[in-house]
């Protein structure tokens, strides 16, 4: 859960801790209808979706924008900013111990770029959305790029502490693992808005996710894709 500042609250808070600038960091505020009284301070609890959750900064980064005075900062990060390019540091959800050192993977900097580029379009969000909740189901079945994403996450592995509370590699790593992928797929669902009416859809899907064939079972979500876009006018 996160808690809820209206505009007045929030500017009482930053009074106090003399943080001028803490609105902007804090991002979420209540306002409109949502607050009876705009001029009355108020807060709520609200809960967090996983996608909505604050992650771990760029340490490196962190301590520049504090002067020195802290590595260690959260932040409400878009899918397209969760690797730092310059320091190459992934964003990691608030429990784990710091954010994931990616120099190992030097494939996530093209995508983050790619995915810089595909944020422009006014579909990207969709188009993202459904590639990772594809590339997620992918990685926990075990299905198409297994071999890869293996290798990639004992690269990853090899060169950060272990997960934080016990946690898996499989967990903690997934989302960079998957990342380059995850990328490239909604690139290509992005530029295809009639998968129906490409026959070829599934042979060009696997040659751009350099895969010789992709054979999907019945229930596979990019199945879905396909079906959902269909029934679209």
């Amino acid at each position: 859960s996160e808690i809820i500042l209206s505009p007045t609250a929030l500017h009482h808070l930053a009074a106090f801790t003399r943080i001028p600038d803490l609105p902007r960091a804090l991002g979420n505020i209540v306002h409109g209808p949502k607050d009876p009284d705009p001029g009355h301070p108020t807060a709520r609890w609200q809960p967090l979706e996983p996608a909505r959750q604050p992650t771990r900064t760029c340490p490196w980064c962190t301590l520049h924008h504090s002067r020195g005075t802290t590595s260690q900062a959260w932040a409400y990060h878009r899918a397209h900013q969760r690797l730092c390019p310059q320091h190459l540091r992934w964003a990691t959800g608030p429990t784990d111990r710091a954010s994931l050192d990616t120099h190992a993977l030097p494939e996530l900097v093209p995508a983050h770029h790619a995915h810089q580029r595909l944020a422009r379009r006014p579909d990207a969000t969709a188009a993202y959305q459904w590639a990772a909740a594809i590339t997620t189901r992918w990685h926990d079945q075990e299905h198409h790029l297994t071999r890869r994403w293996h290798h990639r996450r004992t690269r990853l592995a090899d060169t950060n502490p272990p997960p934080a509370h016990g946690k898996s590699w499989a967990l903690t790593g997934r989302d960079p693992v998957t990342y380059p992928e995850t990328v490239t797929l909604a690139r290509h669902l992005a530029r295809t808005p009639h998968p129906q009416a490409d026959h070829g859809f599934l042979d060009h899907t696997a040659n751009i996710l350099g895969l010789n064939r992709l054979v999907l079972p019945p229930h596979d979500l990019l199945q879905a894709w396909i079906h959902t876009t269909r029934q679209r006018p």
